[in-house]
């Protein structure tokens, strides 16, 4: 599955921007929400939505796309510094990935970090916000606030309708609290 899952994520990657905005539009969802005081999860932003972030007091930026999907329509790390903006990178592979064990507990730190000592919020994304991203967020959840999978889960939903795992990633957040969280 690796190699055509690849395949399949490169061919489409810049249709599925497209779609993912149109459809955003169309069913009026948001390319970005906010989940609670700390973390805003969403699709890939691009270098014109930086005003917006900052307005969000977004001092983090989470990344779990892969090079080929920051190459033409991402801030660059250094540019995001010039906005005092941090970043931390995860590349995982899109569609039926999750990320790993150690990827999340490097994200949990890196909020934890953002948080305290910027006084700032995360913005956590993968190409759509929809489920990389998600499983991050969902998963942080868990680990900080104490929640069960489905509550995270739904308490996620309840903010950003159109988030969309799939069994990989409920998989995985359930392997997640199995190993980190649960006694």
């Amino acid at each position: 599955m690796g190699l055509l899952s690849n395949l399949i994520t490169r061919t489409f990657f810049y249709p599925s921007i497209a779609l993912n905005a149109g459809s955003n539009l169309i069913l009026g969802q948001n390319w970005y929400d906010r989940i609670n005081e700390y973390i805003v999860l969403g699709a890939l932003p691009m270098p014109f939505m930086t005003g917006g972030l900052i307005k969000e007091k977004v001092k983090g930026i989470i990344s779990l796309n892969e090079d080929y999907e920051l190459k033409h329509i991402y801030n660059s790390q250094a540019k995001w510094q010039e906005f005092d903006i941090k970043t931390l990178r995860l590349p995982t592979p899109d569609l039926f990935y999750a990320p790993t064990i150690a990827q999340v507990m490097q994200a949990i730190s890196f909020i934890d970090e953002v948080k305290c000592k910027d006084n700032g919020s995360v913005y956590v994304h993968c190409k759509a916000g929809k489920t990389r991203s998600t499983t991050v967020v969902i998963c942080y959840l868990m680990y900080k606030e104490n929640m069960t999978p489905t509550d995270a889960y739904n308490f996620v939903k309840s903010k950003r309708p159109q988030i969309w795992l799939r069994k990989t990633q409920f998989d995985f957040i359930q392997e997640f609290y199995n190993t980190k969280l649960k006694i």
